[in-house]
């Protein structure tokens, strides 16, 4: 600090909107270590600075301080050093008028007890400064303030404050959930009104997104008569099972992934599946791969579903698929370069379902190139534009 050199008696603070000074933890963590006249310091620099705000005009001089506490330029010196030193403020020497240099004083708010005997720095000098009753004191007043894993939330939530809106503020679009099931049987159907007055309240009462609507209308449709219909009492149990399934879900961040080897046979039936289908589907990718893997996400897996779902555009029950797949495969080490394969493999080959991707992986399960009829018409076009006969490119499948 350059006070003293050049002679500086004027100086500036500033402090960030919105900083809390937690008295506790001033007095218990930060006080044992830099005495009581730095901290009378630093609250001296806290009212200052909020008479500053109130004040059009405002001087700040250390003689102010130096009267008011009755003490020497040294003894302030060792005070300000001792408050930076712990980083309860951060000093600076504005040079921007040479002529006439002043100091400018960061106010920092003091760390809590956590982030506080995490920095191993000043742990250990709290230990020093402090005895060892007084330091187990401080644990067990800091730790006895926490929620414990026996304590279970009540709380309302956003729902509470949804729920007293008007219905009309916010509005179900039922065309939403027509445009995205229809894009996955590429055909009409046909729905009755009581079962999208059904849709409408599972949207406005339990916040089910058009995706996981539409999931539910797909799952209970049947093809009669030449047309697809959707059946209530199956959109019922569909809407009911996804509703219990999320209240699970939310309860707990690990949750039970179902997942069968024989999933991936060539000719399986999905029916016989349908727990895992669910799963894939109403599942977000993280929550899927830490529930079966029962660890947190690495770097280069977050990496991994990010490129997936922002570059490829695959949407999560596809990643999921993938994922589980994957791991049967590489028996059960989780290879993010082999999931991210075949993603692109799915690109190349325009596969945006479910159904397909599922399709594809157990072509690739049979070890077997897929051909025109292991696919729907829309994947069929594009076959036919890239190749010039059933078989797809080596280099698609080469290494998978």
């Amino acid at each position: 600090m350059s006070i003293l050199k050049n002679n500086i008696d004027n100086f500036d603070i500033y402090m960030d909107y919105g900083t809390f000074i937690n008295n506790n933890f001033l007095y218990d963590l930060y006080l044992p270590i830099v005495g009581n006249l730095s901290i009378q310091i630093y609250n001296f620099l806290v009212n200052e600075y909020n008479s500053k705000v109130n004040s059009a005009i405002y001087i700040n001089t250390y003689n102010k301080i130096i009267s008011k506490f009755k003490i020497s330029m040294k003894e302030l010196l060792d005070a300000l050093y001792l408050l930076e030193s712990v980083s309860l403020i951060t000093t600076y020497q504005d040079n921007s008028n040479l002529l006439k240099p002043r100091m400018v004083h960061y106010i920092n708010e003091p760390l809590n007890y956590f982030k506080f005997i995490e920095n191993n720095n000043l742990n250990l000098l709290l230990k020093k400064y402090i005895s060892d009753s007084e330091y187990t004191s401080l644990v067990y007043k800091y730790n006895n303030n926490t929620i414990k894993s026996s304590f279970i939330n009540v709380s309302k939530d956003i729902s509470y404050l949804i729920d007293t809106l008007e219905e009309n503020n916010i509005e179900f679009d039922y065309i939403n959930v027509y445009s995205l099931v229809s894009k996955k049987i590429n055909d009409n159907f046909i729905i009755d009104d009581i079962s999208k007055d059904k849709l409408n309240y599972y949207f406005l009462k339990h916040n089910f997104t058009y995706e996981q609507l539409a999931n539910c209308v797909f799952n209970s449709m049947s093809f009669l008569n030449n047309n697809y219909e959707v059946s209530y009492s199956s959109l019922v149990l569909e809407l009911s099972r996804l509703e219990s399934f999320i209240r699970s879900r939310d309860k707990n961040t690990i949750i039970k992934i179902n997942r069968k080897f024989d999933f991936f046979t060539l000719n399986a039936d999905n029916d016989a599946f349908r727990n895992i289908i669910d799963d894939y589907q109403n599942t977000n990718s993280e929550n899927y791969l830490i529930s079966i893997t029962k660890q947190d996400l690495d770097y280069e897996m977050k990496k991994t579903l990010n490129e997936l779902r922002n570059k490829l555009f695959l949407h999560d029950s596809i990643i999921n698929c993938i994922i589980d797949y994957s791991l049967f495969h590489n028996s059960g080490r989780l290879v993010p370069k082999y999931i991210l394969k075949i993603g692109y493999s799915m690109n190349n080959l325009s596969i945006d379902s479910l159904n397909n991707a599922i399709k594809y992986l157990r072509s690739v399960n049979a070890n077997i190139r897929p051909t025109k009829a292991l696919f729907d018409n829309h994947l069929n076009n594009h076959i036919n534009r890239t190749t010039n006969n059933d078989d797809l490119n080596d280099d698609i499948w080469k290494g998978l």
